[in-house]
């Protein structure tokens, strides 16, 4: 799901207002068309937001499943700008091998219980204005909406299966604004200083998006196959180095930088089932240290201008 199409979805969600009787919550509401969107009633789906919310308690995201215990980590989370806090894989990610919601349906569900003399005095609401706003920016900061949600939102409210749900939506933004939103390296990019090169592996593109692998014309498909040997080679002591020219492209760059991670990530899932037998995102946060000393994503991008 592309980050306009999360956004998309999340606004989505936010369409239905408190208009509905005082027994029943409008998020409830919202999360009933949202289940009766799937085929199978959102059996999936719901057992997916389960099993998600225990690998964010696995990996000590979460400290358990309160409301309190989301405020805390949310709030964590807020303070650090997302940085090292995030988990290692996002609910965009989790569930994407999953069926998907009838979007169509979904809307249609909604549309019955709007109610327009209450829409602009609901919280619902004004997380939608929140999320509309940082819409309209290109530089979008899912900081940002997460911290306009969180003065918004008690601790009761995060007990509610539709505000987790948000907050699982709003971690698959961090995670798409890491992984998509990257620009190449300044020139004047001080990350070798202090750090021993004279054994790391060499990748530079040249400005006609030719490839260079310690100094020899290779390919994207070499990237990854030599990135491997090298890693498993040299274990903790590696470093990549990937170097442009000003007139690389972005989309070559970014290519080549996507081998190197998913070489390394790819390692790391051998060994997590090598060492723990679990894949990646099942391993709590310290077994995750474990596995990145062995294998860190010691990447140095620079250019050469």
């Amino acid at each position: 799901m592309s980050k306009l199409n999360l956004i998309t979805f999340i606004i989505c969600l936010l369409m239905v207002t408190s208009c509905s009787s005082q027994k029943e919550r409008a998020e409830d509401i919202i999360m009933k068309c949202l289940y009766e969107s799937y085929e199978d009633n959102g059996v999936e789906f719901k057992q997916a937001m389960v099993d998600y919310e225990n690998l964010l308690i696995q990996q000590e995201f979460l400290k358990g499943k309160s409301g309190k215990n989301y405020k805390e980590a949310i709030g964590l989370l807020i303070e650090n700008e997302g940085a090292e806090y995030l988990p290692s894989i996002s609910f965009n990610g989790f569930v994407s091998a999953k069926v998907q919601p009838n979007v169509l349906k979904l809307i249609e569900c909604q549309k019955v219980f709007i109610d327009s003399s209450m829409y602009d005095f609901t919280k619902l609401n004004a997380i939608k204005k929140t999320v509309e706003n940082q819409t309209s920016y290109s530089n979008m900061n899912p900081n940002s909406i997460l911290r306009s949600m969180d003065s918004i939102l008690t601790e009761n409210d995060y007990e509610n299966y539709y505000y987790k749900l948000q907050t699982f939506n709003i971690l698959s933004l961090f995670e798409l604004d890491r992984g998509l939103l990257r620009t190449l390296p300044k020139i004047n990019d001080d990350s070798t200083k202090e750090k021993d090169l004279s054994n790391a592996l060499s990748i530079y593109i040249d400005e006609k998006n030719t490839i260079f692998i310690n100094d020899e014309k290779s390919s994207l498909k070499e990237v990854r196959k030599t990135v491997r040997n090298y890693y498993t080679e040299n274990t903790s002591k590696s470093i990549v180095t990937l170097n442009h020219k000003s007139g690389t492209s972005y989309a070559e760059y970014i290519a080549v930088q996507n081998e190197i991670t998913n070489t390394i990530n790819s390692l790391r899932d051998k060994l997590a089932l090598k060492l723990y037998k679990k894949n990646l995102d099942s391993l709590t946060r310290e077994e995750l240290t474990t596995i990145k000393e062995k294998y860190p994503l010691n990447l140095i991008e620079k250019s050469l201008d």
